[in-house]
């Protein structure tokens, strides 16, 4: 067990990476802009890249924040590393087209929650019609895409 107090306190002074910090205030107040982020806001598709632990997730999570707070608009923040996580994605006895409709889901399944917890979390007049239309979605998306890969397997065990 550590005993020196300033080790402790070095310690416990260390910042949590972004991704597993869970207080957005922490990651906004400790945000320092070094010119990427005006090359990111921008309607391009946009490819961020580079080593572990060099700002990635930080800023995608200050970019995210920023949308939400200022330009009030639903953003999702998909953790690419939980995609595929699936066991059907992984097997290679299935069809590619059956492991990619996995993986298809996942993606949707996130975007599917993050629009949920925006209803729920900052409901207003129109919540009642926002979460019918995210039903229908839900019904219209994740749901044929898991039909049609039922079809396929029933076809591949013909």
């Amino acid at each position: 067990m550590i005993k020196d107090i300033k080790v402790i306190q070095a310690i416990s002074s260390i910042s949590q990476r972004a991704e597993r910090q869970r207080d957005i205030n922490k990651i906004i107040s400790s945000y320092v802009e070094v010119g990427i982020l005006p090359q990111l806001l921008n309607n391009n598709n946009q490819i961020l890249y580079g080593r572990r632990g060099t700002g990635k997730t930080h800023i995608l999570k200050y970019l995210q924040n920023e949308y939400r707070d200022n330009i009030n608009k639903t953003v999702c923040y998909i953790d690419c590393r939980i995609l595929g996580s699936s066991p059907q994605f992984s097997d290679t006895r299935l069809s590619l087209s059956h492991r990619c409709s996995s993986l298809f889901i996942d993606v949707l399944n996130e975007i599917y929650e993050s629009l949920l917890n925006h209803i729920a979390y900052e409901p207003n007049e129109n919540s009642e019609l926002a979460l019918n239309s995210l039903d229908d979605f839900s019904k219209a998306s994740i749901g044929e895409i898991q039909k049609s890969k039922k079809i396929i397997r029933k076809d591949s065990k013909k």
